[in-house]
């Protein structure tokens, strides 16, 4: 749709483009080809959208063979969407795409074979989407999102410029920047340019627990950004600076690295040598406690 039809249809259904929704329709016929045809989408294929507005991308995912399962927070919208797709293969929720996803009865109904993630999401969910669907038991085959173009390079950053949002996508699944897209690509125009990434060889690695700790390591280490991470962890697990170093050193690390300056082998590495030295327990022993 180019915005005078965009314009028409919410004429039409009474209603308009919502900050608080963060509306921003994709106009960029050649940008959305690039999103399906970067999902690879094979017939009968489970895809999940968040935010689909006025179909545009839905249709596409459709017509590529997709089985959609879309959730929409607008009103005015999922009325539009219910009324204009009367397709089997596609199933509509109402609702907060994060609050939904997070739910038992949508995890059991939906999230439990495999399916990928396709979506010109609303901006200000980014992270708390990403994280729900990488942390899930069923985590998606592939994830292709439009995304905020500074959110993108930090998702995408390498060792030195990491942050704990790209350490969280990177821990889980390789992320990569298909293309840049103008902020001219969308109706009305957002004040930043955006992107296409793909996250794509998504895998487990340790126990729903062990992530966990994981991560409070992760979160306890990227604290303070300017501090070193020796300082950030003894403070945030209470233990003398020569032990933290020793147990760094056990690592291969300098006592004077930051954080962003880890790869994720290094967290792995360091995350077992303090399991080891008794900071952070094993799984069964916390289970069985």
């Amino acid at each position: 749709m180019n915005p005078e039809e965009i314009k028409i249809e919410l004429l039409r259904i009474n209603t308009r483009a919502k900050k608080s929704f963060g509306q921003n329709f994709l106009i960029n016929d050649s940008v959305l080809k690039k999103i399906i045809e970067s999902a690879e989408i094979k017939s009968g294929e489970s895809i999940l959208e968040i935010g689909p507005g006025l179909g545009v991308l839905t249709d596409g995912l459709l017509c590529a063979g997709g089985r959609v399962t879309a959730i929409e927070a607008d009103q005015d919208f999922y009325r539009y969407l219910k009324d204009r797709f009367k397709n089997e293969k596609l199933k509509l929720f109402l609702g907060d795409a994060v609050t939904i996803i997070d739910r038992l009865d949508f995890k059991q109904e939906v999230l439990n074979s495999d399916y990928k993630v396709v979506a010109n999401i609303p901006y200000s969910i980014t992270s708390k989407l990403l994280r729900l669907l990488l942390e899930s038991p069923r985590k998606p085959r592939v994830i292709i999102l439009l995304v905020q173009w500074e959110v993108a390079k930090r998702i995408t950053a390498l060792v030195g410029e990491m942050s704990l949002l790209s350490l969280s996508v990177q821990y889980f699944g390789r992320p990569e920047i298909i293309e840049k897209v103008s902020r001219a690509s969308f109706w009305p125009a957002p004040a930043v340019d955006s992107a296409i990434i793909k996250v794509s060889d998504i895998r487990d690695r340790f126990s729903d627990k062990e992530e966990r700790d994981v991560f409070r390591l992760a979160r306890i280490g990227f604290a303070a950004r300017r501090k070193t991470l020796a300082n950030n962890l003894a403070t945030g697990f209470h233990l003398a600076r020569p032990m933290m170093v020793d147990i760094m050193k056990e690592s291969r690390l300098s006592e004077n690295i930051r954080a962003q300056e880890l790869t994720i082998d290094d967290w792995l590495k360091l995350f077992e040598n303090l399991r080891r030295a008794g900071v952070v327990k094993q799984a069964d022993e916390r289970s069985s406690a």
